[in-house]
């Protein structure tokens, strides 16, 4: 290839890229933002919500594994049984967000009845009483203790069994149900916490494609991550008037294929260089979590607030595959322009001045329609029957038609233009018949 030539393939492909991007950045704005994770409607787990979970184990550096998780199918535990003194007085859920309730007072048969002597009583034809609880300190006092000191730490320790309980029947139906409902499971992080333009922002910046298995024996529910590479989420931040979206995302993939160590959402250091780029070019208050929280150990989220503040927690949660076939073409076309070490004349075409000087067309003989009155490379250049090709036109043409049909034989494209009515979408018609009967392949778009 002559300098001349790498010169032009230079420009062609800068060009493409360009148009490409633009059609990258409309097919952007079509895109309804997520930018909350509750917008998924499905399962979500944070850092901060799995200390000291029982029955889930995460990757630490002390005890590394290929698996980031490990959860374990537990069973619900029941509350201690209070006292007998109690039985008649309290109302008891198994539920331990619902607190025992003390019951006011209590109906009681006289036969059953031992305290009717020292308790006041309202003694009817029926022979039964009611016990008011006023009337009786001893059962005020054992319930009091009993939530104290039974029910009170029970409760807070099946909280976290419950929260285990739940992680586990969600990754369960994951699992059994990804395929079909075009599901994934992700772990974010670095997450954005920002309040712009009233709407509250809680999304991770980078994310990563986890798989679930489920083992028959154990019952172990284990997450890996895949071989796909992780990616950047901040394509919604274009709707927030976040400027140069499109350059900080192509810089943050960049740095994401170059990095020597694979990301981790429990090494932040694995990622932190990534966050510190992002929370300085979102917006100019930006700020990174972990610089301004002093305490690492640390991690809860931030408030959202009116400065965009990035964290290096993660969260791990289900979504909606992405099936943006139209974005993924696109990356693909501008990933293959790049590489190319050639492209189609037709591409140079569309993107770069067109010529000043008139190239003269050769006409082409086409069989038998000198006969209808038509002008071809037969009538003015000689040339007999055995030289002539086939003109597949199965409607009525015309000799514009004709000449067409001979340019888009010799030239890498053309332009035809017509007011309404006039036979472009009869010339199209023709046209496609004419190249797929000479086995030529015809990609037809409209809009």
């Amino acid at each position: 290839m002559s300098n001349v030539e790498s010169d032009r393939l230079g420009i062609i492909k800068e060009n493409l890229g360009h148009v490409f991007t633009y059609l990258e950045n409309l097919e952007r704005l079509d895109r309804k933002p997520v930018f909350d994770i509750s917008s998924h409607k499905a399962m979500a787990v944070y850092e901060h919500q799995t200390i000291d979970l029982p029955g889930v184990d995460c990757w630490s550096d002390e005890n590394p594994a290929e698996a980031w998780f490990r959860i374990k199918r537990l069973h619900p535990t029941y509350p201690p049984s209070p006292p007998d003194i109690l039985n008649d007085w309290i109302d008891l859920n198994k539920n331990p967000y619902k607190s025992p309730v003390l019951r006011q007072t209590i109906v009681v048969s006289t036969s059953n009845s031992t305290e009717s002597k020292e308790i006041t009583a309202l003694q009817d034809e029926n022979s039964t009483i009611v016990l008011n609880i006023d009337d009786a300190p001893d059962i005020q006092d054992a319930f009091d203790e009993y939530v104290e000191n039974q029910w009170t730490p029970w409760s807070e320790n099946e909280k976290l069994r419950r929260f285990t309980i739940g992680m586990y029947e969600d990754l369960f139906r994951f699992q059994h149900h990804s395929t079909e409902q075009v599901l994934e499971l992700v772990v974010g992080m670095g997450i954005l916490r920002w309040k712009n333009q009233g709407a509250n922002i809680n999304y991770p910046l980078i994310t990563k494609t986890i798989e679930a298995v489920l083992d028959p024996e154990s019952k172990t529910i284990t997450i890996y991550p895949t071989d796909r590479a992780p990616k950047s989420e901040i394509e919604f931040l274009q709707h927030f008037n976040v400027s140069n979206i499109a350059d900080i995302e192509e810089h943050v993939n960049a740095l994401l294929m170059d990095m020597e160590t694979e990301i981790n959402p429990f090494l932040p250091q694995s990622f932190k260089s990534l966050l510190h780029y992002l929370s300085a070019n979102i917006d100019s208050k930006g700020v990174f979590y972990p610089d301004i929280n002093k305490n690492l150990s640390d991690r809860n989220l931030p408030n959202i607030g009116p400065n965009p503040a990035v964290t290096d927690t993660w969260v791990l949660f289900v979504r909606q595959r992405k099936t943006n076939f139209i974005a993924e073409d696109i990356k693909r076309i501008k990933t293959y322009i790049v590489d190319a070490e050639s492209l189609p004349a037709s591409c140079g075409i569309l993107v770069t001045e067109p010529e000043d000087v008139i190239v003269e067309r050769q006409k082409i003989h086409y069989r038998g329609i000198s006969s209808l009155g038509f002008e071809s490379w037969a009538s003015g250049s000689g040339g007999g029957e055995k030289d002539a090709e086939n003109l597949y036109f199965p409607k009525p043409f015309n000799q514009e038609q004709v000449s067409i049909a001979e340019r888009l034989e010799q030239a890498d494209g053309m332009v035809v233009q017509g007011p309404p009515g006039t036979g472009k979408t009869h010339t199209i018609a023709n046209i496609i018949s004419h190249f797929l009967a000479n086995g030529k392949r015809v990609l037809v778009t409209s809009q």
